[in-house]
């Protein structure tokens, strides 16, 4: 399985050129929003719903790499998004 932290790296740092180079202003927060939605669904698609214990491992990753904000930031909206998903798939959306 693909390292998670250089797989988003790569996505960041190649987005990032995409929208400089189409000019596309505010392009390092534009690039750091999609990297954090595409992290969520990543950490989703590979954690949830049974290997919680690895997602643990993986904030914990993210907290020593980039801190507790971060790591809090990230943990709070992968668990909106799973929310999100159950409400939708018990059909209440």
């Amino acid at each position: 399985m693909t390292d998670l932290f250089e797989s988003m790296t790569e996505h960041h740092a190649e987005r990032l050129a995409i929208m400089q180079e189409s000019g596309v202003e505010n392009a390092e927060q534009l690039a750091a929003e999609d990297l954090h939605r595409c992290e969520i669904n990543d950490v989703m698609l590979r954690y949830y719903p049974k290997k919680g214990d690895k997602a643990a491992e993986y904030f914990d990753k993210v907290e020593k790499s980039r801190g507790k904000p971060a790591a809090d930031r990230l943990r709070d909206d992968v668990r909106a998004a799973w929310k999100q998903r159950r409400f939708e798939e018990a059909g209440q959306a």
